[in-house]
C-alpha cells in the first residue's frame, strides 16, 4: 500500500495535513482518523484531482473532527477525577483504587472505572481502553448469542474497526465489521446494530423485506436508530482503538452453523489485536 500526503484548508482557516493511502484491494474511498491524522484510503489509480475533490467535499467534516479532538484532548494524567468516560450509555469517571486490585475493573453502581494504583501514566490510559474493549466485546458476543438463538444467523468472522463512516457492515462472505465508536452507546443500541447486520446475511439491501425481518425480532428498533443520530463525544485519548483494529474469536463453529460445546471463553482471549 503506497501513501503520500495532501493539505486542505478547513473552515477555521487553518491547513490540515491528510495522509493519502492507495489500496489495490479497495473499490471505494474511506475517510477516517488514525490517531491525530485524517487518513483517506482510495483505490489504486485514483487521480490527484479526484482526491482533491473528495477532500473538498469533506472539509467541514475534517474541521469538526479536528475541533472535537482538540476539545477532548485531556488525558487521564491531566485531571484523573474529572474526566468523563462515555461507555455503554452512561458516563464513568476513573478512580485510583487502593483495594489491591491488579487490573482495571468497574464499580457500575457508582459509575467508576477503578485503576490500580500501581499503573502509572500513560499505561493507565491504555489499560482503560483495553478494559473498555473487553467489555465491548462482551456486549457484542452476548448479542450474537441471543440473535443466533432467535434467527440462526451468524457471521464467519467479526472485526472491530475505527470507522466513522458506518456503524457496521456485513460482507458478501459473511464477515461482520462493527465500528469501535459504538462503545459509548447503550447496549440496547449495539444489540440492534448487531441484528441489523446479521439480517444482511439474508437481505443484501434495505428492502421492505429487510426491515420487516428486523422488526419481527426487534419491534422497537427505531428507538435505537434515533440514539445513533445523536453523536456521543469522548476524550481523544480514548477514541483510538487499541492496535488500530481488532478481531473477535467467533464463539461458535461457522462451518457447521452451530455453537461449540467447549467451555467459556474469557473476554481477553476473544480479542485479537491486529
Amino acid at each position: 500500500m503506497n501513501s503520500e500526503t495532501a493539505t486542505i484548508s478547513i473552515p477555521d482557516g487553518t491547513l490540515q495535513c491528510v495522509t493519502i493511502r492507495y489500496d489495490i484491494h479497495r473499490d471505494r474511498y474511506r475517510l477516517d482518523w488514525k490517531f491525530d491524522t485524517p487518513v483517506l484510503s482510495v483505490p489504486r489509480g485514483t487521480t490527484r484531482s479526484e482526491i482533491e475533490s473528495i477532500l473538498h467535499r469533506h472539509r467541514r467534516w475534517i474541521g469538526r473532527r479536528k475541533s472535537e479532538r482538540e476539545r477532548a484532548g485531556k488525558t487521564v494524567a491531566d485531571t484523573p477525577s474529572d474526566i468523563s468516560i462515555p461507555f455503554a450509555g452512561n458516563i464513568f469517571h476513573p478512580e485510583r483504587s487502593g483495594d489491591n486490585i491488579r487490573a482495571v475493573t468497574a464499580d457500575f453502581k457508582r459509575r467508576k472505572i477503578l485503576v490500580p494504583t500501581g499503573i502509572g501514566e500513560p499505561s493507565s490510559s491504555e489499560a482503560i481502553r483495553l478494559w473498555i474493549l473487553e467489555q465491548f466485546v462482551r456486549q457484542i458476543t452476548g448479542s450474537l448469542d441471543i440473535w443466533f438463538e432467535q434467527t440462526g444467523f451468524h457471521p464467519a468472522r467479526i472485526h472491530i474497526r475505527a470507522t466513522r463512516s458506518q456503524w457496521g457492515s456485513m460482507s458478501a462472505s459473511g464477515n461482520l465489521s462493527l465500528s469501535w465508536y459504538l462503545f459509548p452507546n447503550s447496549p440496547r443500541t449495539l444489540h440492534y446494530i448487531v441484528l441489523h447486520e446479521l439480517v444482511h446475511l439474508r437481505y443484501r439491501n434495505h428492502s421492505q423485506a429487510f426491515w420487516n425481518k428486523v422488526e419481527s425480532h426487534d419491534p422497537e428498533y427505531r428507538n435505537a436508530r434515533k440514539e445513533l443520530k445523536t453523536p456521543i463525544g469522548c476524550p481523544a485519548w480514548l477514541s483510538d482503538l487499541p492496535g488500530g483494529k481488532a478481531q473477535i474469536r467467533v464463539p461458535w463453529e461457522p462451518a457447521r452453523g452451530r455453537k461449540k460445546v467447549s467451555g467459556p471463553v474469557e473476554d481477553s482471549e476473544r480479542i485479537v489485536l491486529l
